[in-house]
């Protein structure tokens, strides 16, 4: 998985540098990830790790994408079978690491995980000093650097799920402290909202467990309601001091308000989608959605979901990403993927991105065997 790891993070790159110095990208990325997913499906069929229950779904899956796309022009049938094959490299991952992680060296792929997010951080401080546009995670209006990555998404949820694995790694342990500073550095670096928010979360809630267990004083309610109540003051806080401090979201706030800022017109959006899809959505629609559709996706994780899958689409291909995680987990596991989660739900491209979920899942399954 390591070399799967650097080879993703190699097209991603090349994506975005082909883009900035518009050069031929020769489809990089389609075929890695093309690569890496018939790897990991054989691996996942030459070990029989498929119950019948998820071949069930699978099939159900694809009926559901193919009355999708029988119903488009030929013109939109490639668009729409390129997004079907998102979606199953998405399934494709999320069996793999949660099926396969016994047959994984964990320790050499977080080897390199850790050692790219130095690399990375050096990137991002060239970047930022040099003002290089091909570490910058916006153009000129927004601060921000991301380094490697080709977008502001994956560069969000890799450095959150890596807040989120470092939290349930160094809990018990003596904290990395080159590395924790290595992942809040770029994390602010980044510049967007999700991790500056993340991060305050983070700093905060990491801190006040740490001396709870160094204590050894039980939790009691009054605790646990008091942190509720300071993490929602953090939260608002924190969002409020990144936009008013951000030149273009502080004009969008005294223009529109804060919900407008805080969703970066994601509401508009979303209010925008919900008009057109009861204009354009035949019956059939809403049971299987419309994978070219041309309804702009307001980056909200399940309303894109029903504008490309429909209600039957959504709820199958969300039961083939659950089915394979645990039914009993730790208080803290359940707090920190429930933290991601309704991320994915409020900033979306979570399931769009194929290398957003790559990452993300990497952590997210280390953070669920933690006490494997």
């Amino acid at each position: 998985m390591t070399i799967c790891f650097g080879l993703v993070l190699f097209s991603d790159f090349y994506y975005k540098f082909a883009k900035i110095y518009q050069l031929p990208n020769y489809s990089i990325n389609f075929f890695v990830k093309a690569i890496i997913g018939l790897f990991m499906m054989y691996c996942l069929v030459t070990k029989n790790a498929i119950t019948k229950k998820e071949i069930v779904l699978a099939v159900l899956f694809f009926i559901c994408a193919s009355i999708n796309l029988m119903m488009f022009p030929s013109v939109n049938f490639f668009e729409g079978t390129y997004l079907f094959l998102k979606h199953v490299f998405s399934v494709i991952v999320v069996f793999y690491f949660l099926k396969m992680h016994k047959q994984n060296n964990a320790t050499l792929l977080f080897s390199a995980v850790e050692g790219f997010a130095y690399f990375n951080l050096l990137l991002i401080l060239t970047g930022y000093i040099f003002s290089i546009d091909l570490f910058a995670t916006y153009d000129m209006y927004r601060f921000g650097y991301n380094g490697v990555f080709k977008s502001t998404s994956t560069a969000s949820y890799f450095y959150m799920c890596f807040l989120a694995y470092y939290y349930v790694k160094h809990i018990n342990k003596k904290d990395n402290i080159p590395l924790l500073i290595t992942i809040l550095a770029s994390s602010i670096m980044v510049g967007s909202k999700t991790l500056f928010i993340s991060s305050a979360l983070f700093i905060f809630l990491y801190t006040f467990d740490k001396r709870q267990l160094m204590s050894k004083r039980p939790i009691k309610k009054q605790d646990l309601f008091l942190v509720s109540i300071a993490l929602s003051i953090i939260g608002f806080v924190s969002t409020f001091l990144y936009i008013n401090n951000n030149t273009l979201l502080s004009s969008v706030y005294n223009d529109d308000g804060l919900i407008s800022a805080f969703f970066s017109y994601r509401n508009t959006v979303f209010s925008d989608a919900v008009i057109q899809i009861k204009e354009q959505f035949s019956a059939i629609q809403y049971l299987f959605g419309n994978l070219a559709s041309q309804i702009r996706r307001p980056e909200l994780a399940l309303a894109d979901l029903f504008i490309n899958l429909g209600v039957i689409g959504t709820i199958t291909f969300l039961s083939l990403l659950f089915v394979n995680i645990p039914k009993k987990l730790p208080k803290r596991v359940i707090f920190l993927c429930s933290y991601i989660l309704l991320i994915t739900l409020l900033r979306g491209n979570f399931f769009y991105y194929p290398t957003v979920l790559f990452f993300s899942v990497i952590f997210i399954n280390a953070i669920i065997r933690s006490n494997d």
